[in-house]
């Protein structure tokens, strides 16, 4: 193990950061970083470790406030800070006045964009402390309900942010034309996370059957995405620097389309930096990859260190890169061996911090997983492909967005067979957030060692 950091820099760097800006609010975690900074050997290693460490405690985020305590009148410009989530009765985004940030309640089909500006008049009232303390969290101080006539188109945002909203704009909307509604609100979930379509009972089957983060853009769709698009560009007569450019920008503008999320920005740096160490010459390592984008995620959004989201992601990367098969073996059962291995890592990474989040462990998860994922990756592909006929070719396009919304209704009858079913999770009693250092240091105290030359 020591080994494996003194060589690997930047996971040195990440964990050090990341201890860093949970200190100044856990203080019994300088036992860890003392812990580590005797466990490294080198000079240089401790520096690192230190100035990391030193840099988080800087960039720390401050502990949540109480939010607004009374009703708060405003007249003045803000910019739209979330994604806008279509619900049936509503629109639920963020707006960002630069002193803080709320939660905003709009007419339903009233069109934003993530970074657009608009001017708002309206009465910001103080949240429920006990149901929204994740936004407290999030910096999140209020709740403003709005007419139309209360909110003024100002300007939009950058170009990039443009391109990416009419992007997910433009497959959302063709799915709602060319398929029925239950079926159009999963396509939406599963290819930009816009969840707020689905109905309560499929949400709540998500989250029993432990396969809700297919509903949340995540590294699987930066696969197929990245995939799709280079199998495309690879048969362009272009430079192959040229391809990985394009790839990087294409994913780039699919995390903002998706709303700047941490898994996805973890997977959009992760494959970006291995494209890249191609292109360099170097070997492409999947645990400095993570540790590259983990230090990006927190410089720019130091309190996602706090979010359930950039926990799982990271985790069940992680522990795919320690644990996962590294062996290749293109046979349909070397893959096939492989697949479940992956999964049963991805939910064993995952169990504990969800278990501490949510109070309950799915005991289907992993074989839900693998039924998801393998269903996932062909509705994405075929939702995109469909949009992307759409403009030129509307009857290929809808046998295709047809095709995708087949295969969403199967996923969808899957959760509404085993959703409801009492033994599909188990309840946890709450424990200490300390015991996690306990179930994730244990394994890797069982780690088989594989050192990256220097």
């Amino acid at each position: 193990m020591r080994a494996e950091l003194e060589h690997r820099p930047l996971l040195i760097a990440a964990a050090a950061l990341t201890l860093g800006l949970v200190m100044p609010r856990e203080l019994p975690l300088v036992l860890l970083w003392l812990a580590g900074f005797f466990f490294l050997r080198s000079m240089p290693s401790r520096a690192l470790w230190s100035v990391a460490a030193l840099l988080g405690v800087l960039l720390a985020p401050e502990p949540p406030g109480v939010g607004v305590t009374e009703n708060v009148y405003v007249d003045r410009e803000a910019t739209v800070a979330a994604v806008p989530d279509e619900r049936p009765d509503f629109t639920f985004t963020l707006f960002d006045f630069g002193s803080m940030k709320v939660m905003v309640i709009l007419p339903p089909h009233f069109h934003l964009d993530l970074g657009d500006r608009v001017h708002v008049r309206g009465v910001i009232t103080p949240l429920n402390e006990s149901s929204d303390a994740h936004w407290l969290e999030q910096g999140v101080l209020g709740h403003l309900t709005l007419e139309a006539g209360q909110v003024q188109f100002v300007s939009h945002a950058s170009w990039i942010f443009q391109v990416s909203s009419s992007w997910r704009n433009g497959v959302i909307s063709f799915a709602n034309r060319a398929l029925p509604e239950d079926e159009s609100a999963l396509i939406g979930a599963l290819c930009f996370s816009a969840r707020g379509m689905v109905d309560n009972n499929r949400s709540a089957a998500l989250k029993s059957t432990g396969i809700i983060h297919i509903a949340a853009a995540s590294g699987l769709h930066v696969i197929i995405l990245g995939a799709m698009a280079q199998a495309f560009l690879v048969l362009l007569p272009i430079p192959r620097a040229v391809v990985v450019g394009l790839v990087a920008l294409l994913l780039g503008l699919y995390a903002i389309a998706a709303g700047l999320h941490p898994p996805v920005i973890r997977a959009g740096l992760m494959a970006t930096a291995g494209s890249f160490a191609y292109l360099f010459r170097r070997e492409s390592d999947s645990l400095s990859s993570l540790s590259l984008a983990a230090i990006a995620v927190l410089l720019w959004t130091p309190a996602s260190v706090f979010d359930i989201g950039f926990h799982i992601s990271f985790l069940v990367v992680g522990g795919l890169a320690f644990y996962g098969s590294r062996q290749s073996d293109a046979s349909i059962r070397g893959e096939l061996k492989q697949s479940v291995r992956s999964g049963l890592v991805a939910s064993a990474a995952a169990a504990p911090i969800v278990a501490f989040n949510y109070g309950a462990i799915s005991l289907i998860g992993f074989a839900a997983n693998i039924v998801a994922v393998l269903v996932a990756g062909p509705i994405v592909v075929l939702s995109m492909l469909g949009w992307i006929f759409s403009s030129f070719a509307e009857g290929v396009g809808r046998v295709l967005m047809r095709l995708a919304g087949t295969l969403a209704n199967g996923l969808g009858a899957f959760l509404d067979t085993l959703g409801p079913l009492p033994w599909t999770s188990i309840d946890v009693p709450r424990f200490s957030a300390y015991w996690l250092l306990v179930m994730y240091g244990v394994p890797l105290l069982f780690w088989r060692k594989h050192l990256r030359q220097p």
